[in-house]
């Protein structure tokens, strides 16, 4: 046998077959990852401040409907999560909302978790500013950083107006 189809016939399948078993050993590792990523976010609530599923993963729910949004004003809307007897509602976690005065379909939806160390921030409307308890650290009417130590904006969320609700997709306590 000629050297060269020797060589070119076993060159092909060998390392073929290695790229195949690292792309299958990398694809295996990405969705074990994935899973002890979900599984420690459910049986431990505080890792859901730093592990966040991405956008894809996470379904628009409702939280209020929109005729219970005065236009031009923030407020906080309290999530509710379905207990397992589905007739109970639990607090959970909150967002800020505005609607807007000018088009009644646009809203603003910000995350209350400031983004220095996890408090929830408070709304001042005499200084119209978001305002962290915990460290001073104040944000603008539009989740913007304006002072103390947070050095990153309020997450602004996902939002979708369907039927009358407000959906938005993020904050799942």
């Amino acid at each position: 046998m000629d050297p060269l189809q020797a060589e070119s016939g076993a060159a092909s399948v060998l390392p073929r077959r290695r790229f195949l078993a690292v792309c299958g050993k990398v694809a295996g590792s990405l969705v074990g990852v994935g899973v002890v990523l979900v599984v420690a976010r459910s049986f431990y609530p505080p890792l859901r401040r730093w592990i966040r599923l991405p956008p894809f993963m996470t379904p628009f729910r409702p939280i209020a409907a929109i005729d219970s949004l005065p236009p031009g004003e923030w407020k906080l809307v309290p999530l509710t999560a379905d207990t397992a007897d589905a007739k109970s509602k639990t607090e959970g976690p909150a967002v800020w909302v505005q609607r807007d005065r000018d088009q009644p379909e646009k809203f603003r939806v910000l995350s209350p978790i400031c983004t220095h160390q996890g408090c929830i921030v408070k709304w001042r409307a005499d200084r119209s500013l978001f305002v962290c308890p915990c460290h001073g650290g104040t944000f603008d009417a539009e989740g913007n950083r304006k002072s103390g130590p947070p050095q990153s904006p309020l997450a602004m969320l996902d939002y979708r107006v369907k039927d009358g609700q407000l959906l938005i997709r993020g904050e799942d306590g």
